[in-house]
């Protein structure tokens, strides 16, 4: 497998530095067609071991499931720890759920920075929809713009339409063309806006 073959095949990595904060990472990973719901630990660092960093993670909820497509890619945020732009690091995950539950996976990923400013602030270019499987709602929201969008705020299991739409933050950077996947138990209602 090429270098960029790989690139693609395990994901993303970006690297935010908010003003007066310690730098995050968002990791988009692969679940390389697995019908896992989420990731487990991730230790990532340069390929010469000079340093390592990682996450235990959180163990997602396997009623729903979030991911990027077409890559089916899933979403976890770390402490970027020593990471810099543009540099490329080996990364080991392993995926909740599915069959695929503890198996190691890795990969080698080039840290692309975003910079906040830059990122649109109106949802100019998102399309959205929901539609029955199942006994489940998937929702879809592709971004259809000219530049990546950092999506936020999904909230699992609502149960009261007048509930607060806060959630516990950004789940994904959609690059232009990426589509993000909602899917979780429930009734499809004429009511619902997404």
């Amino acid at each position: 497998m090429t270098l960029l073959a790989a690139l693609v095949a395990a994901g993303h990595l970006y690297l935010f530095q908010w003003p007066d904060q310690p730098a995050k990472a968002l990791f988009l990973l692969s679940s390389e067609g697995e019908e896992a719901c989420g990731v487990g630990p991730v230790n990532f660092g340069p390929s010469d071991n000079s340093w390592s960093s990682g996450s235990g993670g959180t163990k997602p909820d396997c009623e729903f499931r979030q991911w990027v497509k077409p890559d089916s890619l899933l979403s976890i945020w770390v402490d970027a720890g020593k990471t810099q732009p543009g540099t490329q690091l080996e990364v080991s995950w392993t995926l909740a759920g599915g069959h695929a539950t503890g198996r190691p996976h890795s990969g080698t990923l080039k840290t692309e920075l975003v910079a906040i400013a830059d990122l649109k602030s109106s949802p100019a270019g998102l399309h959205a929809s929901a539609a029955k499987v199942k006994s489940n709602v998937r929702v879809e929201v592709k971004n259809g713009g000219t530049v990546p969008v950092l999506l936020g705020d999904a909230v699992a299991k609502r149960g009261k339409p007048k509930d607060a739409c806060l959630g516990n933050g950004p789940q994904a950077l959609l690059q232009p063309d990426e589509v993000w996947v909602d899917e979780r138990p429930g009734l499809l209602s004429p009511s619902m806006q997404v």
